[in-house]
């Protein structure tokens, strides 16, 4: 009995180990770097920096017009908020 409580804390520990080392784990508070970008209707929003020169579209804007599937959509120069 003791020994099927032991195989299931080392079978935690192993998935955590391989957690933390594909990088799943959320990095540190205040590892994130945020920057301003103007969103609908004039608001400011907060993005990442690294989705700063690049915007993630929503379901109605995933395929290109000719049908190829859109992983990004250039965002804007005017967009960034200085």
């Amino acid at each position: 009995m003791i020994w099927l409580v032991l195989l299931g804390i080392i079978a935690y520990l192993v998935y955590l180990i391989i957690k933390f080392h594909r990088g799943l784990i959320m990095g540190k508070t205040g590892s994130i770097e945020w920057v301003k970008v103007k969103g609908r209707k004039g608001r400011t929003i907060k993005v990442q920096k690294s989705k700063e020169i690049k915007a993630h579209p929503g379901p109605a804007q995933r395929y290109a017009s000719n049908g190829t599937k859109r992983r990004f959509m250039q965002r804007s120069p005017k967009a960034l908020v200085k």
